[in-house]
């Protein structure tokens, strides 16, 4: 899905976010066999222009951070859809899982595809682990944070007796 679309060399074989398949014989670099290619250097300009003003941190106007997902999962056949739900409910049933959590999750899956997140609520409800109230995530995430650094000011505080 976020493969890079223009060919490059880089010099990366295993590991994490490895998109390409790569057939060379010789898997490291540098090598005597096949020495590494490097980028031919960019012309430089004198024109490069400067960014004016003072950053700013605001709301983008027109924004769908779950589209995607959404577009994703609904192409999905109907087998591999159950598969799906039957992997979320199983991580969101794990003893660590919070119902906080579950309910942030629940509604992020919601925001994704309606039917998806009613689909994981009722698994969750019969593995009896009903979603409440979903609210606003990013709310939900902010006052857990609250919470947790409120408890930890106050552990501070009880060793400092």
């Amino acid at each position: 899905m976020n493969k890079p679309q223009c060919p490059f060399h880089n010099n990366q074989f295993d590991g994490a976010m490895q998109m390409a398949k790569r057939s060379e014989e010789i898997n490291y670099f540098p090598s005597t066999f096949d020495e590494t290619r490097e980028a031919e250097p960019a012309p430089s300009s004198d024109s490069h222009k400067q960014a004016e003003g003072a950053p700013v941190k605001q709301e983008i106007e027109k924004h769908d951070d779950f589209k995607q997902a959404g577009d994703h999962f609904r192409e999905f056949d109907a087998d591999r859809q159950e598969r799906f739900i039957g992997r979320v409910v199983m991580k969101l049933t794990s003893p660590r899982v919070t119902d906080n959590l579950r309910n942030i999750w629940a509604g992020y899956w919601t925001q994704c595809d309606e039917s998806l997140g009613e689909r994981i609520k009722a698994n969750l409800a019969e593995k009896g682990m009903p979603v409440g109230a979903v609210q606003n995530p990013v709310t939900a995430v902010g006052d857990a944070v609250g919470n947790a650094a409120d408890c930890a000011k106050g552990a501070v505080a009880a060793m400092m007796k």
